[in-house]
């Protein structure tokens, strides 16, 4: 199985995106009244909905965008979206299926078993949008058909053999429109908000803060033959998910920074939100969980925050909590209000404080990441998966 998961890029929202009618729908511009058959110009051949096009001169960025999770955007590559949606299906209607899909594969949101859909979020579904629209919930994204593939630079007409060149596209150079298109905010059928990026990166201090800032950095590489640059945006969109393959692991990490210090007989974690919205974000279940134990100075056990379960401290989870009409928990798309949500804020600094015994002499402080709380991993038949498994994301050491 591929240890690939759904993290910060469109494919997070699966138990996030709108089920009513202001739901994201993708859209297409209208056809010119004349449009060149492919004896008038033979580019007009070109498969542009097929990513392996793209590679002949832009080989880099496809190289990137094949690991990443909009690569892994559909049902068929995504063990954790794949489960929810059959869930969702079951319980809320096969209606679904389209909803999902104007963020997962949007090229094709109402044919999800088609070829076009399994391709997730591919090169066409970002470079082929026209226009970013503004609505109720998500944008609605509009795809023009005249072949033109957008970018975030100004190019001559003719700049292409293989298709349309033209300005640089403004809801790519801002560097957050059209990621926004599926980021921003999104509610239940019972009208919670579960996904909230988008408006937590408007709290951000650095009003300038954008989403390519972070999650698609510089690459000191050209993006392909064609480029004359000698770098690009990387487009492996880097998100939670880069925890779970090695690569780029050291993306979570830098979202949050811990120190830990003995004061008498406490012990003191600072936390420090560095990521440009909360912390943890995208799909509403993520679970960040913080583990400390003291040991004497013989190296003997004296203390832990917690022995069976972090709910024993709730202070020491990172989340949110949603209830059904019961005041039961239940996973965000079921809920009829959020109980708790114990995120860090946008540019929040935290601190926790614990008794520990008089013995300390050290204390092991270690930060733990879920994609899934472990209730929900069971819940959704994925407790032996690796996807399941937590990842250590911060660690420190306080000593007397």
């Amino acid at each position: 199985m591929n240890v690939r998961i759904i993290g910060l890029g469109l494919a997070l929202v699966v138990a996030c995106g709108d089920d009513d009618a202001s739901t994201a729908a993708t859209t297409r511009a209208a056809e010119p009244t004349t449009a060149p058959t492919a004896a008038e110009n033979p580019v007009a051949t070109v498969d542009l909905d097929d990513p392996r096009t793209c590679a002949t001169c832009h080989a880099a960025v496809v190289e990137e965008w094949e690991r990443s999770m909009h690569a892994e955007a559909h049902q068929s590559r995504d063990p954790i979206y794949a489960a929810l949606r059959t869930l969702r299906i079951e319980r809320q209607g096969p209606q679904v299926a389209g909803q999902c899909g104007t963020c997962h594969h949007p090229l094709a949101s109402s044919e999800p078993e088609s070829p076009l859909a399994a391709l997730g979020v591919s090169c066409r579904s970002c470079h082929g949008v026209a226009e970013v629209r503004e609505g109720a919930g998500h944008a609605a994204l509009v795809f023009a058909d005249d072949r033109v593939m957008r970018g975030p630079h100004d190019l001559r007409a003719d700049a292409s053999p293989a298709h349309g060149t033209g300005p640089a596209a403004a809801h790519l150079t801002d560097g957050k429109t059209l990621c926004l298109a599926c980021h921003r905010e999104a509610r239940n059928p019972q009208g919670v908000v579960t996904c909230n990026t988008g408006n937590e990166l408007a709290e951000h201090a650095d009003a300038s803060a954008t989403c390519t800032g972070c999650h698609m950095p510089t690459v000191e590489t050209p993006s392909g033959a064609v480029s004359t640059r000698t770098s690009h945006r990387s487009h492996a969109f880097l998100g939670p998910h880069a925890a779970w393959e090695g690569s780029a692991a050291d993306f979570l990490r830098s979202a949050v920074a811990m120190n830990a210090r003995l004061d008498g007989d406490a012990l003191v974690v600072s936390l420090e939100n560095r990521s440009g919205h909360g912390f943890p974000s995208g799909y509403p279940g993520r679970l960040v969980v913080l583990q400390a134990i003291a040991k004497d100075p013989s190296g003997a056990e004296v203390w832990r925050a917690w022995r069976e379960e972090a709910s024993e401290r709730p202070e020491v989870m990172l989340t949110q909590v949603y209830v059904d009409a019961e005041g039961q928990p239940v996973m965000a798309p079921f809920a009829t209000a959020m109980a708790r949500d114990s995120r860090l804020r946008p540019n929040e600094t935290r601190e926790l404080r614990f008794d520990v015994p008089p013995t300390t002499a050290t204390v092991e402080v270690s930060l733990r990441f879920f994609l899934l709380p472990p209730k929900a991993s069971q819940a959704l038949g994925l407790a032996q998966s690796p996807l399941a498994a937590p990842r250590v994301i911060a660690e420190a050491r306080a000593t007397r």
